[in-house]
């Protein structure tokens, strides 16, 4: 049995390296484009977060995101950490199954959905090799995957001073995704708070991702740059 387990996971390792290798062996000849620039020129401090909320975008966890790795590291180390993100997110989905059924992660399983991601995903790489873009879906999306099995968890009896820590940033950060997800993931953090029978720990996610959607969707920037396209949307 211990060998089987040992065995297994091994066979996690080597599937998460699989599906790092061959994401950042795309993201390595992926040069910057569109937004790219724009946001690597960006000023990255509390005034400028400020101002971009106040007259562009509630996204407030993306856009962070994409200066941050395009302003501090070089292409081959931000390409890594999006290949790394993307291999995240990828994991959870192979966890969330397996944490339900309380099994061992099957690495099969890993390399199955990664390749459904790749094949189905009509906009590959405007969401996870164009690095605004990434920010944008690929790593809100993560943060989505990492609050809803952190949430399994904690129904399963799993707790602890920093699970709790970390879920509670990660419901921030899910709500405060993009604005196609952010009220789903609020609707599904209420159904999963009443469908585990009311546990309390589980409320932290109920705010959490209310306030990180009222963050995203009630941003004063939304309607500043929708008044520069009424024609548009009119």
């Amino acid at each position: 049995m211990r060998r089987k387990m040992v065995n297994n996971r091994l066979k996690m390792v080597i599937a998460i390296l699989i599906v790092f290798s061959l994401v950042y062996s795309i993201g390595f000849i992926t040069p910057m484009n569109s937004d790219d620039y724009t946001y690597a020129l960006r000023e990255l401090s509390l005034s400028s977060v400020k101002m971009h909320y106040l007259g562009w975008s509630g996204r407030v966890v993306s856009d962070t995101i994409s200066t941050s790795l395009l302003k501090f590291f070089s292409p081959h180390i931000y390409n890594a950490i999006n290949s790394a993100a993307l291999t995240l997110m990828v994991l959870c989905w192979t966890m969330i199954p397996a944490t339900l059924t309380k099994s061992s992660p099957s690495p099969y399983v890993m390399i199955f959905l990664f390749f459904l991601y790749f094949i189905a995903n009509p906009a590959l790489g405007q969401t996870n090799f164009w690095l605004v873009g990434s920010a944008n879906y690929l790593w809100t999306n993560m943060f989505i995957a990492i609050y809803i099995l952190i949430s399994i968890y904690l129904s399963n009896g799993k707790k602890s001073n920093l699970i709790l820590f970390v879920y509670a940033i990660s419901s921030i950060f899910a709500g405060c995704s993009n604005e196609n997800t952010s009220l789903v993931v609020v609707l599904i953090s209420v159904a999963y708070f009443f469908i585990m029978n009311r546990n309390k720990y589980l409320l932290i996610g109920v705010f959490g991702s209310a306030i990180g959607a009222g963050v995203l969707l009630l941003a004063p920037g939304n309607l500043s740059r929708a008044s520069t396209i009424q024609d548009w949307y009119n």
